[in-house]
């Protein structure tokens, strides 16, 4: 079976948390990609899950790459870009994407 690429964007404790319940729970899910602007986030999200997904430098290249199957926001700070995020994946493939606000 194909895993379930996820796509991240925001890396900081709770999107950890969440991601590393997510993988730990699902054997057929895998993170893809991490969007956050905070670089120690990405350092954090490194340190948890190594180097098996590539950082993206917007929300939109996340959204752009074939191999994200799922978005999880998990910028809480910025509800206005998780939005954003939402309508632009869903308008980009409402049957290839979704995004857990």
């Amino acid at each position: 079976m194909e895993k379930i690429g996820i796509g991240i964007i925001g890396s900081g404790e709770v999107g950890r948390y969440v991601a590393r319940s997510v993988v730990a729970t699902e054997q057929n899910i895998t993170i893809r990609a991490i969007f956050d602007p905070d670089p120690q986030s990405i350092m954090a999200a490194r340190q948890d899950f190594g180097d098996k997904f590539v950082e993206v430098q917007s929300v939109e290249e996340l959204l752009a790459r074939e191999e994200i199957n799922w978005v999880m926001v998990a910028y809480w700070n910025k509800v206005d870009n998780c939005k954003g995020a939402q309508r632009v994946s869903l308008h980009i493939s409402p049957v290839r994407r979704w995004c857990a606000v």
